[in-house]
């Protein structure tokens, strides 16, 4: 490891302290990203570019499109920035629909795809809100991207329509027509499939050689992001009482003390959690760490839209600070997180909720649960929670019945 990598490419320098498996997966997160922003620039944005050149046949002028594509054509020539933000726009809504896909063949051993997507989308958020003077949304979870394909198509189409100022009503069903719907197919059912054979024809070495070369162009917030989950990832498997394979074990000990920086993206480090309570833990524990994470994101984004929030929203929300006792505002406290998660867990039990805002609220969480374990039990599931999983969270429950 070259001397210099800790200074003038610190993130390359996190990613070789690693094992050569888990330095294989961290690299896949920048390659996907950079891949699939290549690949989008030359499917989305150059189709899109044909439609806004004056120089297009005339024929595509006579008939019903004709104006609204004349409109297009006063985008023409398409700035750099513009291409830029339609590419950001779309690579996001592509990832959000990636979440819940498995990455192809490729054999993953540390992570896993949903992870892996996540952290894509982590950097990509970094460079934009670097680019565009912000530092919001640093998720894809807050992006407001759906992870439905067909609803994040429409939505990303808006998004193009609002950075182009283009709002005839008709062009979302015209430029899904034209071009969109047809590459967002292929996007979704191919492109995960060829990334992943591409990197299994690449050497290795070569591979690496690449990563490192794309961790110098990423700018300091990325490089966090990158840092961050080197860390977890060495504190994970020190704590399992493994040895890296590139480090003397003296030099591994350190880690677990460093910093955490766990406020750069809790998303990554919340699906790192889960999958390891899957695997290794129990059904009470898991359902706990759900169930609170479901909670504290339900009140953080309840308290930034307060005002506007839409009824059934702050009916749960007043629902839920009345059960637990909490104040109307303000962070609740360890023993009343505790006491709404052992209600959620009487409710799957025994299908019993204290009233119908919170039989709702529970209903939404069992619901997440069950995305959880369908998501990731490929990756590993402990038999305490396939047993749980069988008898309680499998099963129809019915009606349910309000008990105060």
């Amino acid at each position: 490891m070259g001397w210099s990598d800790k200074f003038l490419n610190p993130a390359w320098h996190k990613i070789q302290s690693l094992s050569t498996q888990e330095c294989f997966e961290v690299s896949v997160i920048l390659t996907l990203h950079g891949h699939l922003r290549v690949a989008l620039q030359n499917e989305f944005v150059i189709s899109f570019e044909r439609l806004c050149d004056p120089h297009a046949p005339a024929s595509l002028l006579k008939g019903a499109f004709g104006p609204m594509l004349r409109d297009m054509q006063k985008l023409w020539p398409i700035g750099a920035e513009l291409r830029t933000r339609l590419v950001d726009e779309i690579e996001l809504g592509l990832l959000s629909c990636f979440i819940r896909k498995p990455l192809g063949t490729l054999k993953l051993e540390v992570l896993n795809s949903e992870i892996i997507f996540e952290s894509a989308g982590c950097i990509a958020l970094a460079e934009i809100n670097k680019r565009l003077g912000r530092q919001e949304p640093a998720v894809l979870n807050k992006t407001g991207y759906s992870h439905d394909p067909d609803e994040c198509k429409l939505q990303v189409i808006l998004s193009w329509m609002r950075l182009t100022g283009l709002q005839n009503p008709q062009l979302p069903g015209i430029w899904s027509d034209l071009f969109f719907a047809k590459q967002w197919k292929f996007f979704l059912e191919d492109f995960l499939k060829g990334f992943c054979l591409g990197l299994s024809r690449i050497d290795r070495e070569t591979f690496l050689t690449r990563t490192r070369q794309e961790c110098r162009q990423l700018n300091s917030r990325a490089t966090d992001i990158i840092s961050y989950l080197c860390e977890k990832i060495t504190q994970r498997r020190l704590g399992r009482g493994e040895q890296s394979n590139s480090r003397p074990p003296q030099e591994a000990r350190k880690v677990p003390g460093a910093s955490q920086r766990r406020d750069l993206h809790p998303a990554v480090e919340y699906m790192m959690q889960v999958g390891d309570l899957l695997k290794h833990g129990d059904a009470s524990s898991l359902i706990y760490a759900v169930a609170q994470n479901w909670l504290k994101d339900l009140l953080r984004d309840y308290e930034h839209v307060r005002e506007n929030a839409p009824p059934k929203v702050k009916a749960n929300v007043i629902a839920i600070r009345k059960y637990v006792g909490s104040e109307e505002t303000g962070e609740l406290t360890t023993r009343q997180y505790r006491k709404f998660v052992d209600r959620f867990e009487h409710f799957l039990f025994e299908n019993t909720a204290p009233s119908a805002d919170l039989a709702e609220v529970f209903n939404l969480i069992k619901g997440e649960l069950e995305e959880i374990y369908y998501g990731l039990s490929k990756f590993g599931v402990s038999d305490d929670i396939r047993d749980w999983h069988d008898r309680v969270l499998s099963r129809h429950s019915g009606k349910i019945i309000i008990a105060p």
